[in-house]
Order: structure tokens, then C-alpha cells, then sequence
């Protein structure tokens, strides 16, 4: 909104110089917006005059920000980096669009917070563009499971070359670095295990598993215990508490709800080993990296630590929509739930029988299973029949919500829902402390 203002106020002409310039007397502003590889881009165009440079500079001379004889020697890029200064305008007087001092500074800041990036063209007599780019939160990206220890990660499977067999008298340790030969090329060889400071690992029948991958501009051999397959995966980035935890750029769902970390291998290769300190022991990591029993025996995850994680809030939800069961699941998490998402009313039903839940929030209409027969057949098993069951639908009707009330939903709400209703309506359901949960949750 404040590009569009800043075209109106800065860009467009007074309709008699447009006419003068040979343009129509009315302005245009586009908006464009649209996906290209992992990012967002916006574009705010105009058709006006372009950037006045001559008035930028004088602006910054008589704001103090230049001297004369600096402002001579900018070039136009420099210029056009001044308009993102705090508080500088060129509007020599406040009116409703221009001139209040909150400038293109507040556009860049609030980009840098969602790691975004802002280009500006202009052309003298044609107009100016502001581009946006924003990364996505959200990416769909092929990748390679692999397993280390009892725990599973995630590999890009774009620099994945080849999987290999490598056996133990195949590795030299030349001055503390790792090496192999791989079709006669010596690859510098990162065991996965040594790396995040997990058990050793033991080669199986005399062989490791070796995923050869293109990495920083050269070629690795990560050393795994077992590779389990391949996939599209779904990629969410560790938001805001994580965000320092640089060597796993996101984490992705597996079907038993469990999370999968992905490896940045282009990071790990830049950086050496010693570099990385322990992850802190606490809820979060007890969460992603091991089942608390064997975490607690290892010693690497005190017992307090698990024991928040058992005593958190587990919520399924289940929707054919991604990007409604995404939206609802992120503001439960927001308000301190733990959040299973499920695409349909069958996959839902195997979260709640393999691993239990405090409450379940579920669509009507999904294939394979809807919400009514999930409903029943949760109603169906002595484990489960006691989970309330909310339905969040855009089946407004009066017969859906009689039939759902029927069937047992404990609470009806339509679609569009807002956070506070349904946070409201959460609580009620299963209070703000955690019970013990109806089923066993893993």
C-alpha cells in the first residue's frame, strides 16, 4: 500500500504535464504479482515521470545527508539508495500521501524481516518499477531421506549425484580430512554422524551408505547408515526461536507426523565441524531429534525436557485444503498447541490411533474418509471415543451442523474462521492446561 501511495504522491504527473509529454491525462499504476522458482515477487509500475534525480540530490544536500561536492560524484544507483534513508522525502510539503517522513526506509525494513529484497528501475519521462522478493515460507522441493542413527533427515535432491557402498579400508584420513576415491576422483568424504555429534555409527555387512552430492562448488560423500528413498516434500522454514540454526534451512512432516530436519549441505560444507555448537537441550529439540526415552538415555536431553513436550496439548487437523489445515495449524501452534496435520479423515484417524490426541478439528467434505465418518469411527473405538471433535467447515447449513452435532462433534464452526473464535472455542474444548491425553501420544 505504501508503493501504491508513493506512486500516486512521487510518480504520476499533474494531468497537463502528462498531456504535454504526449501521455493520456490519467496515470497508471500495475500491480503484479507471481511465483518464480522459491520466491515471491511483487511489482508495483507506474507510467509517470520517472525518478527526478537533480531533485533527489538537491533533497539530500538540503537535509544534510550530502554535500555538494559528494552529491556530484553519485551515480544514479547511489541516488536512488538515498530514497531509502529514514525519514527522507522529496515532498516539499505533508499532505494525506507524501511528505509525513515514513519513506521507502519502513518498506526495506519490513523486508528484511521476511529476508526479502527490493529493486527499483526507473526511466526519465516512462516510469518507475518497485520490485519485491520474498522468499517462500512454504517450499514443494524434491529430496532424498537418509537415516542417521534413530534419526531421519532430509537431503535437496537436485545436488544428489549418486548413492554408493563404501567400505571402511576405502577411507584415508590425510591430515584430519577424510578422503575416497569415487570413479577415480578424490572426493572429500563427511561422516553425518561425526558432524552433528551423533553415536558412531557401524558399518552394515561391512559397508556404509555414501550419498555422493555436488556441495559449495565441489564434491562430497556424506556418510550415512541407511538412504530410505526419495520424494516431494513440503518444506517449512524453524520460524522465529530457530532461526539461527542455520545448517537446517527448514523441516518437513513425515507421514507419522514426526518432524524431518533438511540438511543444508551447501552450508555444511563451508563450515567445519568445530564451528557448530550444541543445540540447547530443551522442548523443541527433545521434539525433533529423538523418542525421549533413548534421548534421556544418552544423556543428551535432560528428563525436564522431555516431560514438556508429553505435557503439551496435541491438536489433529484434518482438512483436503493445504492451505486451510496450514493456516488453522499455525495459529494453534501460535497460542502454544501442537499441531498434526492430516489431509483427509482416514490419515487423521491413523494420527489419532498410532500416536493419540487432546482434540481433533476436522472438515465435512474430504476424500477417502470425511469428516462424519471420522467422526464415527473415532465414536467406534474405546481408546478414542472419548477425543472431542470440532468441525470447521463452510457448510453453513443447519442440516450439516445437525447431522456433524449428531454424529458427536463437540463444537461447530464455519469457515472463514477467526483466531480468537477458534482459540475460544479450543479452550473450552480442552481448557489452556494440558490433560492427560485420551490415547497414547508418541
Amino acid at each position: 500500500m505504501h508503493l501504491v501511495r508513493n506512486s500516486v504522491a512521487h510518480g504520476i504527473e499533474h494531468g497537463s504535464d502528462r498531456v504535454a509529454a504526449g501521455k493520456s491525462s490519467t496515470g497508471k499504476i500495475m500491480l503484479r504479482a507471481y511465483h518464480r522458482g522459491n520466491h515471491i515477487y511483487i511489482e508495483v509500475e507506474d507510467d509517470g515521470g520517472g525518478i527526478n534525480y537533480q531533485h533527489v540530490k538537491q533533497s539530500a544536500i538540503e537535509r544534510g545527508l550530502l554535500s555538494e561536492e559528494t552529491a556530484d560524484r553519485l551515480t544514479e544507483r547511489d541516488l536512488r539508495e538515498i530514497l531509502f534513508h529514514p525519514g527522507f522525502s522529496t515532498a516539499p510539503v505533508k499532505t494525506e500521501l507524501a511528505g509525513r517522513g515514513v519513506g521507502l526506509d519502513v518498506v526495506r525494513a519490513n523486508l528484511n524481516t521476511l529476508n526479502g529484497e527490493i529493486d527499483i528501475q526507473s526511466t526519465s519521462g516512462k516510469g518507475t518499477k518497485f520490485t519485491l522478493k520474498v522468499p517462500l515460507t512454504l517450499i514443494i522441493s524434491p529430496a532424498l531421506f537418509v537415516r542417521c542413527g534413530t534419526t531421519n533427515f532430509a537431503l535437496p535432491l537436485a545436488v544428489v549425484e549418486e548413492i554408493r557402498r563404501l567400505r571402511a579400508d576405502e577411507i584415508e584420513d590425510i591430515g584430519g580430512k577424510l578422503l575416497t576415491k569415487v570413479r577415480d576422483v578424490v572426493t572429500e568424504v563427511v561422516r553425518l554422524d561425526t558432524y552433528l555429534g551423533l553415536p558412531p555409527l557401524e558399518p552394515i555387512n561391512g559397508y556404509f551408505r555414501m550419498v555422493v552430492a555436488n556441495a559449495g562448488n565441489r564434491k562430497i560423500g556424506l556418510v550415512v547408515e541407511e538412504v530410505l528413498g526419495k520424494d516431494e516434500i513440503v518444506i517449512k522454514n524453524l520460524g522465529e526461536y530457530l532461526r539461527r540454526v542455520k545448517l537446517f534451512p527448514g523441516t518437513t512432516i513425515a507421514p507419522d507426523g514426526s518432524l524431518i530436519l533438511l540438511i543444508d549441505l551447501n552450508r555444511m560444507v563451508a563450515t567445519e565441524p568445530s564451528e557448530h555448537r550444541p543445540i540447547q537441550a530443551s522442548a523443541s529439540a527433545a521434539r525433533i531429534f529423538a523418542p525421549g526415552s533413548m534421548a534421556i538415555a544418552r544423556g543428551s536431553i535432560p528428563s525436564e525436557a522431555i516431560d514438556r513436550v508429553e505435557q503439551e496439548r496435541v491438536i489433529v487437523v484434518a482438512d483436503d485444503s493445504i492451505s486451510v489445515r496450514k493456516f488453522v495449524g499455525r495459529m494453534l501452534e501460535k497460542n502454544g498447541y501442537r499441531v498434526e496435520l492430516a489431509a483427509d479423515g482416514l490419515q487423521a484417524a491413523e494420527l489419532v490411533t498410532q500416536h493419540g490426541c487432546h482434540l481433533v478439528i476436522t472438515d465435512l467434505e474430504m476424500p477417502r474418509m470425511t469428516g462424519y465418518e471420522l467422526m464415527v469411527q473415532l465414536r467406534q473405538s474405546p481408546s478414542t471415543r472419548r477425543i472431542p471433535v470440532m468441525v470447521v467447515t463452510s457448510r453453513a447449513g443447519a442440516k450439516h451442523r445437525d447431522r456433524a452435532m449428531k454424529e458427536g462433534a463437540a463444537a461447530f464452526l464455519t469457515k472463514p474462521v477467526q483466531e480468537d473464535q477458534l482459540i475460544a472455542a479450543v479452550e473450552q474444548l480442552i481448557g489452556t492446561e494440558a490433560p492427560r491425553p485420551v490415547a497414547p501420544v508418541g
